[in-house]
C-alpha cells in the first residue's frame, strides 16, 4: 500500500472514494505551536516552511487538491502543449491531465503576518479540571 494514499486506504472495500486517494484530515488551527513537525508525514519542521508550501502552491503531485491547482495554467497545456509558455509541468494524472500548483505569491511581510497568525491561534492551556473531569473538586465523596 503506497504511503500517501491518505483516507482512502483506512475505508473498507466498497466505501472507497477517488477523490479521497492523497487527501489527509486536517486538523485544527488552535494549539499549533509546540506540535511540530507538521503534516501526515512531518515533512515541514516549522510554521514558517508550512506557510512556504502552501505559498507555492504545494507540491505537484497526482493528488493535489484542485482548488491548490492553476486551472488556467493546465487548460492552456492542455490547448498546446509544444507552444504553452507558464509554469513547468513536472507530474501529470494517471490520466496525462498535468498537475501545476497555483503559488499564492505572498510578500516576505504576509508569510512572517501570517506566521504570527497562526501563533496568536494557541490560547490558554485548558484548565486541568476541563481536561480531566475525574480530578474535579466537585466529584463525589466515598461514603465511609
Amino acid at each position: 500500500m503506497p504511503a500517501n494514499e491518505g483516507r482512502y486506504a483506512k475505508l473498507r472495500p466498497g466505501h472507497k472514494h477517488a477523490e479521497l486517494m492523497g487527501a489527509f484530515k486536517t486538523p485544527t488551527l488552535r494549539g499549533l505551536v509546540g506540535t511540530a513537525p507538521y503534516f501526515h508525514d512531518g515533512v515541514e519542521k516549522t510554521l514558517e516552511d508550512v506557510v512556504t508550501y502552501y505559498d507555492r502552491g504545494g507540491n505537484a503531485n497526482p493528488f493535489l487538491d484542485p482548488k491548490l491547482r492553476d486551472a488556467a495554467a493546465e487548460q492552456a497545456y492542455r490547448a498546446d502543449a509544444k507552444t504553452y509558455k507558464g509554469p513547468e509541468v513536472k507530474v501529470t494524472t494517471a490520466d496525462g491531465r498535468p498537475v501545476i500548483p497555483m503559488p499564492l505569491k505572498l510578500t516576505d511581510q504576509e508569510k512572517k503576518d501570517l506566521v504570527l497568525f497562526l501563533k496568536a491561534l494557541q490560547g490558554d492551556p485548558v484548565d486541568p479540571i476541563v481536561a480531566d473531569p475525574t480530578k474535579s473538586a466537585a466529584a463525589p465523596v466515598a461514603a465511609k
